[in-house]
């Protein structure tokens, strides 16, 4: 049984603030903190993925930095490292696997109390909206995954992103690792008790795989992006693909979902440069 442990960085017990995942301004107590953290929780995730029956477990980190301790990873696990990869979050899944782990995930963008929430990329992308249901990185990565036949099994996160997933996925495992307070703040555990419960969620969600679907909003996918600013939609607009829908936003209509991501990795990537610093 292959599993597939997605990696981010602002849902983990006990990060909460942004020197924690961008190291800007540069902090090396506060970043080495959270690496610590970051790939402890991976570590929970992977041990409980083996005691559920997992014979195979790739772990993929796709912050856009090196968060993961590789000689601290569990050795069982094979990883994934760097960005720039062609499906990012979910890059090399196919239907071989049987569930999908989001560790670390957030929720999306305007949470109220949710830690670190945003949808994808922060100053460049608002919000998400596919077939009309507006989704963040969760429903993203599980769309996916739902492509190819996957279940997203397990989510690990605060409150506020087991909340998200539950409500938008139904049946998943959810594990809360800290309680939003603000976007800067949490109540957290131990952590040595957020890995005890992810590793245990972790076990259980394989152990009952039967019990989760593939996750869908139908065909054909209209994806429609809305960006910070009014110029980055003009300048993704040149691209034929991609249709205005209003002062911020565009969309693009594709058979299937890889398809509408592979478009909004296109549209992110030219926004992304008229980001104003």
């Amino acid at each position: 049984m292959k599993v597939y442990v997605s990696v981010d960085m602002e849902g983990i017990g006990g990060i909460v603030e942004e020197r924690q995942v961008s190291g800007e301004p540069f902090d090396s107590c506060l970043r080495q903190e959270a690496r610590e953290l970051l790939t402890g929780e991976v570590n929970a995730a992977v041990e409980g993925a083996l005691e559920g029956g997992a014979t195979t477990v790739v772990v993929n980190e796709k912050h856009s930095g090196r968060e993961l301790i590789l000689e601290k990873v569990h050795p069982a696990a094979e990883v994934m490292v760097g960005h720039a990869k062609p499906l990012e979050t979910l890059d090399g899944l196919d239907r071989s696997f049987a569930a999908v782990f989001l560790v670390g995930i957030h929720a999306r963008s305007y949470t109220p109390q949710a830690v670190l929430a945003h949808t994808w990329w922060p100053r460049v992308t608002d919000e998400f909206r596919v077939n009309g249901v507006v989704i963040g990185e969760i429903g993203l990565n599980a769309l996916l995954a739902g492509h190819y036949g996957v279940p997203v099994a397990l989510v690990t996160s605060d409150d506020k992103g087991v909340e998200e997933a539950e409500a938008l996925l139904g049946d998943v495992e959810g594990v809360i690792v800290k309680w939003g307070r603000s976007r800067y703040a949490a109540r957290c555990l131990h952590p040595s008790k957020m890995r005890q419960a992810v590793r245990e969620g972790a076990a259980c969600a394989l152990r009952e795989v039967g019990r989760f679907r593939p996750f869908s909003l139908g065909t054909p996918v209209k994806f429609e992006i809305d960006f910070t600013q009014a110029v980055q939609a003009d300048a993704v607009c040149i691209v034929p693909p991609f249709v205005r829908e209003g002062p911020r936003t565009v969309s693009i209509t594709t058979e299937t979902f890889e398809e509408a991501v592979r478009w909004s990795f296109v549209g992110e990537a030219i926004a992304g440069h008229l980001v104003q610093h």
